[in-house]
């Protein structure tokens, strides 16, 4: 038996819809410099889902919602390349307020709404998979992992 735990991070990733446009953010710096993704980011300490994901809307893109108009969409367990695992949670909502902009823009130089059947590329994995479980009406994805069932 192998002492070496497994450590994944916790993720959240919000799916906000505007009739048939979803919100996405282009990310600057680092490895994935162009990519686009769903705004979202890493749980902290002592946080849950759900409040992680209403903190990430509005520190990303500024927008508010409130936990009760996010709606679970999926949970993808995943490896990006370059990083370790991630156990992603992804909530979809339609209600929100103010205006969608680059809030950190250290890390996210734009942010639009586009066409969520088809959105532009190259798109994060994880983002790739939400929409397409979304799109597909699943829930759950493995991205990346190959290994033993």
């Amino acid at each position: 038996m192998s002492s070496e735990r497994q450590r994944a991070l916790v993720d959240v990733r919000v799916l906000a819809l505007r009739d048939e446009d979803v919100l996405l953010i282009q990310l600057t710096g680092g490895s994935f410099t162009g990519h686009w993704n769903l705004p979202g980011g890493h749980v902290l300490p002592g946080e849950n889902v759900v409040s992680a994901a209403v903190r990430e809307l509005r520190e990303e893109v500024g927008l508010r919602t409130s936990p009760t108009d996010l709606v679970f969409s999926s949970v993808t367990h995943h490896r990006p390349p370059t990083r370790s695992e991630k156990v992603t949670f992804t909530f979809l909502t339609r209600r929100f307020d103010g205006q969608a902009y680059a809030a950190e823009p250290d890390r996210a130089a734009l942010v639009r709404w586009v066409p969520r059947a088809d959105p532009p590329q190259p798109l994060m994995p994880q983002a790739e998979a939400s929409l397409r479980l979304f799109r597909d009406q699943g829930r759950f994805d493995t991205t990346g992992l190959d290994g033993p069932v």
